[in-house]
């Protein structure tokens, strides 16, 4: 390595001698560059016969140029270091040139450019092409410092541009040593996009089409470093512009845009597998940008300008012919001509212009071939490339050769492929393996082809291609590329072996044993597809095909996936460049795709299918894309097409994308560039060109997401890491948990607040979901306070290393609205330059202003930024304990170096596992995976000490043993401890996993003071962390997980808490340690070893599955539907998820109902698997059903528990400093930890723990209602007779256990009617505890109580001790604060778990009065303390109420909405539309203030407010009953319509008349009418009087104030009241029931009469007609005869009026009746016949008349009925009409006769047909007319007349002589049924 140095030396050296000025430097370079032009028409000699007799650098540039050309031509080794030492030998010229200038008068001066600006130029250009050279060599060292020149380049290439002066010197490069070593890379890619969207709980808002780039959104990239921009002149000026006065300005202007454009240009190609060493060049590419300065150089006609133009077609001819998704050849968006795609026109105009300004060079003709093979004509390619005549540059005729060769191969010419490739060794030796596989594998088409046709000539060409071949391996490994073997060689090797083995596998010759078509591989390979016409295309087609011929192929039956894949992948390819998209589509769906990856590789196998599948697929999208695109254009008018254009792309993206993050697999490279190429073609269509069509969306997420099976649920639902962030801030929100999901790419975040102040309108209800581009970091998410109020600042560091700065709102939480807020105002991104190469490890954030990342080179980068900065930029200072030289050898892996790989990464032994701030934030504390302890001096930039971790010495082959899990980020952790030891500072405590585990104090006095300031407290000392499992026998592996330390203040007494979590898979355990200073100073090691609290899991988690031993089988379904959805067991997401695997495992054909409830889909997915079935004898086999839905709950119940195992991953601990609140975080969310009651502590706790329970201040008790304080009782004789009945409940079988259950149920809720002692022996009888309960059960018993005396020793104060704790008196301080929506939840998870662990032990204790008072020999066993009565009454209230809390907690119920009054604030109501809650949280919870935790901590107030809850319920501080208590609950059920909770809770019900009373509404609000009245009735009497119930607040607004007002108001206004009820339930039975009750009440006619109004209208609406006579006569007339109408209606509806001829009308109701007829009938002209229901009023009138002897009445009643009825006849004659003319004349007739003789036999009527003529006087027509009995019976004589008259076949026109009412006559014929 010294030799480049020392050489360069020389160089500058020799330069120095040779002087030049302003005279003859145009002279130099004119005479230079065109001897350098010869290069250009292949004359070699000519153009080193021009420059070696010049020493100018513009000399020496030329010759550099020419060693340049050949090197990149040719690749061959000599001409590549020669033109390595031409181009350093110029560049040292140049630069020592450059210098002189500057200082010499006599140097030109250009107008244009500084002095010097020539050299300096040629010093970029020197640096540029040397950096190409050594990128190419086969060194890596080589190709590192080529990276290195492209950084010089820029450096001097920027100071052109921008007009600066200094040009760092040739010695810039001699700044570290190399070697050879091999390069660890990850395949990780960046993107200038923020492609996703913000998902709020509730509100959705899509951001995937807002780009974040600095052109679209503002975003910008780091401001350093970056591209310059590049002065507007460097585009505009062309060679006859004004401004060139000078050759030398020429030259600096083209070479400048040829130089920069090449630059940017290289930068941008670099393949993602290299992108670590865009680190070295420290800027970006700019591909467009860079192609346009290649086109401004190419203009000028000089060297420059030649190579500008080589360049360019080189690049769209090579580049991008190669790749399949490149952008639109379409006009720049400034009016430019184009530069992206492929500018066909424009190419062959350069092309046209470079050979007429070169026309003896082969390399245009070379290009004019490229080109004709680009517009798919391979043969006129062909053509060229045989017709030309022989370059002098051998390169040149090299690749001239293998382009020939590869033309050959896409038409299919296989012996002109073969014989051009072999020529091809003999010209270049480049990679003859390839050359000698392509030759081998067309002498395998020939063979093929002529197998079966011509045997001889197959065989020979079988022997060439088996040659060929069988060579190749031995030229594979020879040439490198960057230390490495070419990718084609090691291709090539493993396709020779694979065959072989193949050989012999299948037992055929080699040549036999190829399976698809290799040549077709190539073709696909270097992408011949894309160059070939149809026909050649279909050639291909028929190529493939050979292999499914099984005549010709007969193998082929034997292959397996992998050569079906190569199969599918190829004709995929060429089908797509067919246009083909469909069949495309479904070969490689069919032959990759659908096919398990992991068939696909391994071995010898081709794991590039997979991923090439994947590119194709996203190829197809793309070229139909480009079909809808030109459709567009061609017709604008087609709808819909954008969209359909977008809809590809979105396609093609998410293809590309799968591609890109492949695994490593054989010629990653090759097809990554293609890659690559994609997503520079992708990234910025999607975001300039689809933009504009799309602004982003919001939506609405009504629930939250379910997923079909584990996978999607693990990805989905279960976090990969997460944590809890507390803020320093009181305001609310202040506590926040963040979870990363589906593959790290969503970021959740949400406020786990569990209070906050009264004040606060708003609640943190919203979860926020961020959706980056790209996955998220492990570690790689801080949180810290935000510089403005309200703002939280959160940072994530994504695998494309972009660091996304995220300044959230308060607002953001609380209200919908703020999340509309433009994201490009609260989102930032920056790319720090220092993660090009050094992948980032460790991820801490100091403050909102300063972030602190650990590489993954051992370097520590800070990043910072000033106040006020949005975090679109950054200062980076990257810190190391070495020079800057050593960091740049850590590029470079030393070989056999201490490393660890962690996933994509190689961390070296140095790098940061955990660091943490002194509180003086002066030092970083920092934790090395090497097990190091380092402390940094931040402000002097220095490390200060540093020691091992267990401050041990060690030897440097131990660190290999010794290093840490990259895993596990929390190792350390800084505290003040105040009144400790005097002197101290802080303090640290940290762990190491090593030597068993173990925990190091060190005290820090001055750091900067290194070992004298740092000291172990105790060195002596071994602090193991507890052991959760000292069974020896026990095979579990306990780690420490995490660990907290904290200083907590009570009382004006500071302790050091210690938590450290322990787990073991999926286990976990919290212990908790507390230390005062004393104990700190003087008994550490005692009170470790001692003095350790654990904490306890959740009761209701470990619950074991039910045990139903109930006949029926709805018994069982709901013993399982109410175990498997007890609220807090398990969540929603993970039984539907568990239901979707449980009915796609069945193959169910139900469907789940997304409208029903959970409850309802479980029940009919399981029924729907289980059938009844008959027994042989009659009945139904209920015994095999109950078991069949056990076993099908049972396969749902372990999908439920396997998918709630995986929540419990990734266990952390976070600290509330500020609370002092403990949390667990789980991959499902995280977990207070609250402290245990004193019923917790004694049940899970032993009697040998509880006796310290007075030297621990944290378990002291304090018993409630204890009358003498001297008696104590001490906590462990409590755990004794805890446990002791616990132990004796467990030795009892299922049947005991459920008959006892039975038996309590019953003996709860029923009124005691019975002595305390006989209901012991009764339930001591029902149970049959003396026949079931075995003696040694007794035995056990008796022993475990001997601690305290056993039998004897029990007293009732024991007892009392425990169930008077169980619910705590009430604190009537009321706090300034309410629960938040997630802290009633914890509430009401911590209420079950405590009743449920309260219900337990009452039950232990009531069974073990039970049992005792029943067995024990009071005669042996005084017992003189033990009360059972007493006892037995005590507990069973105590169980009342906590059933009756149980019960609360686990029925859920939707959340009732109560509209807001204020608009602007979103109420929890507003937002939880639909939310399902306990009764408990609704009811009560929100009642309770939360406890304060002043001078406590949260952990205890959490608990004390679950217990004033629960005291709450049952009246808190005032004295209530719990019957009311149980009464005001089931009001508040009905009063939201509850049913069904109604209906459960109805066994809790008291007998007391209010409560039956609330029995009758929940019986009435069922439509159970009997019931309801019974209950009623029974409540009469308590309810009517006055009392509680009389207050409208006790019935929970079930009851309205009207209703209200007539309870406590006596019997009369209770019935009316009830009678009310059945009323508007439209039950009258029973309002008719209980308005016979009123009048019963009082004496007073007055008061009856509102009480018999409603009794006749009840009556009448159930027809009860006697009743409704009975009101009417007992009503004074004028209140009856308003009624009457309605009575006699109603019997007229029914049919009834017969009824009416029968009743005892009193005489002052008889007028009203006939008046009510009369008037009927008087309205009513409707006549009816035949059966007709209309009622006849004439026909009642006269029948009610006759039944009071009214005959002349009756007679004129029928007489104007009679008259109606005739003049219908007259309009048609029928029977029916005419039968009721003749009876309707009888009987008028007879009732006339009735009258009277003769002469009384008269009646008056209006009009009658017979009325005699002189009745009409003067024309005037009388009112009435007096009608006879004669002249009745002459009308009927006509009548029956006119009937004969008719039935004999004679009628006429008006037969009676009489017309119709408009005068005209009408004839009326019958036949006899109605109609003629």
């Amino acid at each position: 390595m010294l030799r480049g140095w020392i050489n360069s030396k020389k160089a500058e050296i020799n330069a120095s001698t040779h002087r030049s000025d302003s005279s003859t430097e145009p002279q130099n370079l004119e005479v230079a560059m065109r001897a350098a032009g010869y290069i250009m028409d292949d004359d070699l000699e000519s153009a080193e016969n021009g420059l070696k007799n010049g020493h100018s650098s513009f000399h020496k540039l030329g010759k550099g140029m020419v060693a340049f050309l050949r090197a990149t031509l040719g690749f061959e080794p000599e001409v590549m270091r020669e033109a390595s030492e031409r181009l350093l030998d110029a560049e040292a010229t140049s630069s020592a040139d450059h210098r002189r200038a500057q200082k010499d008068g006599r140097a030109y001066k250009s107008i244009m450019y500084p002095p010097g600006s020539e050299f300096a130029l040629c010093n970029a250009q020197c640096q540029l092409m040397s950096a190409v050279v050594g990128v190419l060599n086969e060194s890596l060292t080589e190709s590192i410092k080529g990276f290195y020149k492209l950084r010089k380049a820029y450096v001097t290439l920027d100071a052109r541009t921008v007009h600066k002066t200094d040009i760092p010197s040739a010695e810039a490069d001699d700044e570290a040593e190399f070697y050879d070593a091999h390069e660890a890379h990850d395949g990780n890619t960046g993107t200038d996009k923020y492609a996703g969207h913000v998902e709020v709980n509730g509100v959705e808002v899509n951001l995937e089409d807002l780009a974040l780039n600095d052109r679209a959104a503002g975003l910008e990239r780091p401001p350093t470093p970056r591209t310059p921009l590049t002065p507007q002149g460097m585009l505009e000026h062309d060679p006859d512009s004004d401004v060139f006065t000078n050759p030398i300005d020429v030259f600096i202007h083209s070479g400048a845009n040829l130089c920069y454009g090449l630059l940017l240009v290289m930068i941008a190609m670099i393949p993602p597998a290299f992108g670590k060493l865009l680190y070295i060049i420290g800027f970006r590419g700019d591909r467009d940008r860079g192609l346009r300065m290649l086109w401004q150089a190419s203009k000028f006609h000089n060297i420059n300008g030649a190579m500008a133009g080589l360049i360019l077609l080189g690049y769209y001819h090579a580049v991008v012919g190669f790749s399949d998704i490149i952008p639109d050849s379409t006009m720049s968006q400034d009016g430019q001509p184009p530069t992206e795609g492929y500018p066909k026109e424009r190419c062959e105009l350069l092309l046209a212009d470079m050979r007429k300004r070169h026309p003896k060079s082969q390399l245009w003709l070379l290009e004019q071939a490229r080109m004709e093979a680009m517009n798919r004509r391979l043969k006129e390619s062909i053509a060229l490339l045989s017709s030309s005549k022989p370059s002098l540059l051998k390169q040149v005729e090299a690749i001239a050769m293998f382009e020939k060769s590869l033309n050959a191969m896409y038409i299919h010419n296989f012996e002109l492929c073969s014989t051009s490739f072999i020529a091809c060794v003999t010209l270049n030796n480049w990679s003859h393996a390839l050359y000698y596989y392509i030759a081998g594998v067309a002498e395998l088409e020939l063979y093929r082809r002529n197998k079966s046709s011509n045997p001889k000539k197959a065989a020979a060409h079988a022997r060439k291609a088996t040659e060929y071949l069988k060579t190749a391996p031995d030229h594979a490994g020879k040439k490198k590329f960057m230390a490495r073997q070419l990718p084609f060689d090691v291709f090539v090797t493993r396709k020779i072996k694979k065959w072989e083995a193949r050989s012999n596998d299948f037992h055929v010759p080699f040549i036999d044993a190829i399976g698809v078509s290799p040549l077709e591989e190539m073709i696909f390979f270097w992408n011949g597809y894309k160059r070939m016409d149809a026909a050649q295309l279909n050639d291909s087609l028929a190529a493939l095909a050979w292999s499914e011929d099984r005549a010709e192929n007969p193998t082929w039956a034997r292959e397996g996936p992998d050569e079906l894949a190569i199969l599918a992948v190829l004709r995929g390819a060429t089908l797509r460049n067919l246009h083909r998209w469909e069949e495309a589509k479904t070969a490689l769906k069919v032959g990759v795709l659908n096919v398990d990856r992991t068939e696909l590789k391994g071995g010898l196998k081709d794991d590039w299918t997979a991923p090439a599948a994947h590119y194709e697929r996203g190829v197809i999208s793309w070229m139909q894309r480009v079909e809808v695109a030109e459709r567009r254009q061609q017709s604008p008018s087609v709808k819909d097409g954008a969209d359909e254009e977008l809809k590809y792309v979105k396609e093609c993206e998410a293809w590309i994308d799968k591609a890109a993050k492949w695994e490593g697999y054989e010629l990653d490279a090759r097809i990554g560039l293609k890659i690559a190429t994609a997503q520079d073609t992708l990234d910025p269509f999607v975001s300039n060109n689809l933009q504009s069509r799309f602004t982003p969306t919001r939506r609405i997420a009504k629930r939250s997401p379910t997923y079909r099976d584990e996978e999607g649920f693990s990805n989905g639902a279960i976090a990969s890491a997460s944590s809890v962030y507390f803020s320093s801030s009181d305001r609310y929100p202040r506590s926040f948990l963040w979870r990363l999901l589906e593959d790290n790419k969503i970021l959740e975040i949400r406020s786990i607040d569990l209070s906050k102040s009264n004040e606060e309108k708003n609640e943190a209800l919203y979860i926020l979901r961020f959706h980056f581009p790209c996955s998220i970091r492990q570690g790689g998410v801080a949180l810290a306070d935000a510089e403005e109020q309200g703002v939280i600042g959160i940072f994530a560091l994504t695998t494309s290393n972009e660091l996304y700065t995220l300044d959230l709102k308060s607002a953001f939480f609380c209200q919908s609205a703020a999340s509309e807020e433009d994201i490009r105002h609260w989102c930032k991104v920056f790319k720090p330059a220092s993660t090009n190469f050094s992948t980032p490890h460790r991820f801490v954030a100091a403050s909102s202003s300063e972030l602190l990342v650990g590489l993954s080179d051992g370097r520590l980068l800070q990043l910072t930024r000033p106040g006020g900065s949005d975090g679109a930029s950054w200062h980076e200072l990257a810190c190391n304990d070495g020079q800057w030289g050593s960091s740049l050898r850590s590029l470079i892996r030393w070989q056999g170096s201490n490393t660890v790989r962690y996933g994509h990464a190689t961390l070296d032994q140095d790098t940061v596992q955990s660091m943490s701030y002194s509180p003086d934030r002066k030092h970083l504390w920092m934790l090395c995976l090497n097990h190091n302890l380092k402390v940094r001096n931040m402000k002097q930039g220095r490390t200060v000490f540093t020691t091992d971790l267990l401050g041990v010495r060690r030897e440097p082959h131990e660190v290999s043993k010794l290093l840490l899990d990259p895993s596990n980020p929390n190792m350390l952790q800084l505290f003040e401890f105040p009144g400790s030891i005097e002197g101290d500072q802080y303090y640290l405590m940290s762990f190491s996993p090593h030597d068993l585990g173990q925990f190091k104090f060190w005290a820090v006095r001055d750091a900067d003071a290194g070992a004298k300031g740092v000291r172990d407290l105790h060195p002596d000392d071994a602090f193991l962390p507890p052991d959760p499992d000292p069974n020896p026998d026990s095979k579990a592996i306990w780690k420490v997980a995490d660990f907290k330390v904290n200083v907590f203040e009570e009382q004006r007494v500071s302790s050091l808490q210690i938590w450290i979590l322990m787990s073991s898979n999926r286990r976990s355990k919290l212990y908790h340690l507390k230390l005062t200073p004393t104990d700190f100073r003087n008994s550490m090691k005692a009170a470790w070893n001692h003095d350790w609290v654990v904490a306890t899991s959740e009761i209701i988690t470990h619950e074991a599955q039910p045990q139903v031993t109930d006949a029926e089988p709805q018994g069982v379904v709901d013993a399982w539907l109410d175990f498997l959805l007890l609220p807090g067991r398990f969540s929603q997401t993970v039984v539907e998820t568990a239901l979707s695997i449980y009915a796609t495992a069945r193959d169910s054909n139900t469907s789940l109902d997304p409208q029903a409830s959970l409850r309802d889909n479980i029940h009919s997915m399981i029924s729907s698997h289980v059938a009844l079935q008959r027994l042989d004898s009659d009945g139904m086999d209920f015994e095999a059903y109950n078991a069949s839905l056990e076993a099908e709950f049972g396969v749902l119940w372990q999908n439920i528990r396997d998918l709630d195992a995986l929540r419990w991953d990734n266990g952390s601990l976070a600290y509330d400093s500020q609370r002092q609140m403990p949390w667990l975080i789980f991959a499902d969310g995280c977990s207070s930890i609250r402290k245990c009651s004193q019923t917790e502590i004694i049940a899970h706790n032993t009697q040998d723990v509880l006796k310290t329970a007075y030297k621990n201040p944290s378990m002291r008790f304090s018993f409630q209602d204890r009358e003498d304080e001297d008696d104590s009782i001490l906590p462990d004789e409590l755990a004794v007779l805890v446990a002791a009945a616990a132990n004796f409940r467990r030795s009892f079988s299922p049947e005991l256990l459920q008959m006892c259950n039975a038996t309590l149920a019953a003996e709860l809720w029923q009124d005691p009617n019975q002595s305390a002692s006989l209901r012991i022996q009764l339930f001591y009888d029902n149970c049959g505890f003396g026949s079931e309960i075995e003696d040694t059960a007794f035995t056990r018993l008796v022993a475990q109580l001997d601690p305290i005396g056993g039998f004897d020793g029990l007293g009732n104060t024991h007892f009392k001790a425990i169930t008077s704790d169980i619910l705590r008196a009430m604190s009537e301080q009321a706090s300034n604060l309410k629960s938040t929506q997630y802290g009633l939840k914890a509430l009401v998870r911590g209420i079950q778990d405590m009743v449920t662990l309260s219900r337990q032990i009452l039950y232990d204790l009531l069974i073990l009065v039970i049992v005792v008072d029943t067995e024990a020999d009071r005669e042996e066993t005084s017992m003189e303390e033990f009360d059972a009565a007493e006892l037995f009454i005590d507990i069973l209230d105590k169980l009342r109420q906590v059933e009756v809390v149980r019960w609360l907690a686990v029925h859920v119920r939707p959340q009732p909405i109560k509209p807001s009054n204020e608009v602007d604030v979103e109420t929890p109501a507003s937002i939880s539309l639909g939310r399902v809650s306990t009764v408990l949280e609704q009811l009560f919870a929100l009642d309770v203030s939360p406890r304060p935790c002043i001078g406590s901590s949260e952990s205890a107030a959490l608990t004390e407010t679950m217990q004033d809850i629960m005291a709450w319920i049952m009246g808190g501080p005032y004295e209530i009953k719990l019957d009311d208590v149980l009464t005001r609950i089931q009001c508040n059920l009905l009063a939201h319509n509850d049913i069904g909770l109604a209906s459960d809770f109805l066994c809790y019900q008291p007998s007391t008349p209010w409560s039956t009373y609330i029995k009758g509404r929940f019986c009435l609000m069922r439509g159970e009418f009997a019931e309801a009245a019974l209950h009623f009735d029974k409540a009469s009497f308590g309810v009517s009087h006055p009392g509680d119930h009389t207050d409208p607040a006790t019935s929970e607004s079930l009851l309205t104030a009207i209703e209200v007002a007539h309870l406590g108001q006596g019997l009369t206004a209770y019935f009316a009241h009830i009678q009310d009820l059945f009323r508007r339930a439209e039950c009258f039975s029973y309002v008719a029931v209980f308005a016979r009750k009123i009048p019963q009440q009082t004496l007073d006619p007055v008061r009856q009469i509102t009480p018999l109004t409603a009794l006749f209208h009840a009556s009448i609406s159930i027809s009860d007609f006697d009743s409704a006579f009975s009101v009417l006569t007992r009503l004074p007339p004028d209140d009856a005869s308003a009624l009457l109408p309605v009575f006699l209606t109603k019997l007229l509806s029914e049919d009834e009026f017969s009824r009416a001829l029968d009743l005892p009308w009193p005489p002052k109701l008889l007028p009203h009746i006939e008046g009510f007829l009369a008037q009927k009938a008087t309205k009513t002209s409707t006549v009816a016949f035949h059966g007709a229901s209309a009622p006849q009023y004439n026909k009642l009138l006269a029948a009610w008349r006759m039944r009071y002897l009214d005959y002349r009445g009756a007679a004129a009643a029928l007489l104007v009925y009679l008259q109606r009825v005739q003049k219908l006849s007259r309009r048609s004659f029928m029977r029916g009409e005419s039968d009721d003319i003749i009876t309707t004349y009888l009987s008028v007739i007879n009732l006339l006769a009735c009258c009277g003789n003769e002469d009384e036999a008269w009646v008056l009527t209006d009009s009658f047909d017979g009325a005699r003529k002189d009745d009409e006087k003067d024309g005037v027509k009388k009112r009435r007319l007096l009608v006879t009995i004669k002249d009745v019976r002459a009308e009927y004589q006509k009548e029956l007349d006119r009937r004969s008259m008719l039935e004999n076949g004679r009628w006429g026109f008006g037969l009676d002589g009489a017309d119709d009412e408009d005068g005209e006559d009408r004839m009326d014929v019958d036949d006899g049924e109605g109609k003629l």
